[in-house]
């Protein structure tokens, strides 16, 4: 099977994907746990652009955007990394939690130590809701802190009841 076979059937079960189960549900049919460089420095405009080093923190959603009880969502965070120095990283504490009625709950809160390195990354973790999960409105709030600041992204999502 060629590259352009693969590259067909790929397109034809995102396609298919799409339309049976709905696009948030098909993106999420295609995600995987982990980390993945999208793009190295020297491909990036805005690292050509900015004042370096330049950090931003450019995309943290949640999908889907509504979840049954008992459902599954992705949370999916990029970022891009402009370093003076090929090889310089920015150190931090990343912290993810998600919020209901503005406040933090027990199910997704998680706090660690963190290296960012150069170039474009996207990370890719999954959340399991429990069943008695109450419906509502909620949050998954993102926070970066480090020694020049912190950068902060939420995203809102609606928890349905069952």
């Amino acid at each position: 099977m060629g590259p352009s076979t693969y590259g067909f059937r790929l397109w034809l079960g995102a396609t298919i994907g799409t339309i049976v189960l709905g696009c948030a549900q098909a993106r999420l049919m295609f995600r995987e746990e982990g980390r993945v460089r999208e793009a190295y420095v020297s491909e990036i405009e805005l690292c050509q652009t900015q004042e370096l080093p330049y950090f931003d923190l450019e995309l943290s959603e949640i999908v889907p955007r509504e979840i049954e009880q008992g459902g599954r969502a992705n949370h999916r965070m990029t970022y891009v990394l402009c370093p003076e120095n090929p090889t310089e990283t920015i150190s931090g504490t990343l912290t993810t939690e998600i919020l209901h009625k503005g406040k933090p709950i027990e199910l997704y809160n998680r706090e660690e130590a963190y290296d960012l390195e150069e170039g474009r990354w996207t990370i890719d973790a999954f959340i399991d809701f429990p069943l008695d999960i109450p419906s509502g409105a909620y949050a998954l709030q993102v926070v970066f802190s480090y020694e020049e600041g912190e950068l902060r992204k939420v995203s809102p999502f609606t928890i349905e009841a069952k």
